[in-house]
């Protein structure tokens, strides 16, 4: 049997605050985009910005600190896997695909927006994901290690 990943990593900024809500089930959900941008040279030899917009979920406890802690214009780091849904809209097939996230470190302090600093105390883990009795994915994971400042050592 051949193997396959699925695995998308992002760095880019938060286009709009999340919104939060929380499903019949109890789980958290929470839905934002980030918006990444390449610069390369047309064909004129000027340079030219290309902005690409990104759907992001967040699930359980990393949908809570998601919600908590990330803003408009919030720069962001995130991993985790495509997923392609259909839905119909006036009798067309639509097609949108949206990254579940599985991880995600804040990049911003508190005053470019992230509503988290660095400097200030670490993160606090989520603790919604140890009252729950069945079992969690992987999605409910996040990267708290800000503290340590080895993210900064990342070579984008």
């Amino acid at each position: 049997m051949a193997k396959s990943i699925n695995k998308v990593t992002l760095l880019g900024n938060v286009g709009q605050d999340p919104e939060y809500k929380v499903i019949p089930s109890g789980a958290g959900v929470c839905n934002f985009t980030i918006a990444t941008t390449e610069s390369f040279k047309n064909s004129n030899d000027d340079w030219e910005d290309r902005t690409e917009w990104h759907n992001i979920v967040c699930w359980r406890g990393l949908a809570d600190i998601a919600n908590k802690y990330i803003k408009k214009g919030s720069k962001i780091y995130i991993e985790g896997k495509l997923k392609t849904e259909t839905y119909e809209k006036e009798g067309v097939i639509r097609y949108t695909t949206r990254i579940i996230a599985s991880e995600l470190i804040l990049l911003s302090s508190r005053e470019q927006g992230s509503g988290f600093s660095s400097d200030s105390a670490p993160m606090p883990k989520s603790t919604a994901n140890k009252k729950q009795s069945k079992p969690i994915d992987e999605s409910d994971s996040y990267n708290a290690d800000l503290e340590s400042e080895s993210w900064d050592d990342v070579p984008f």
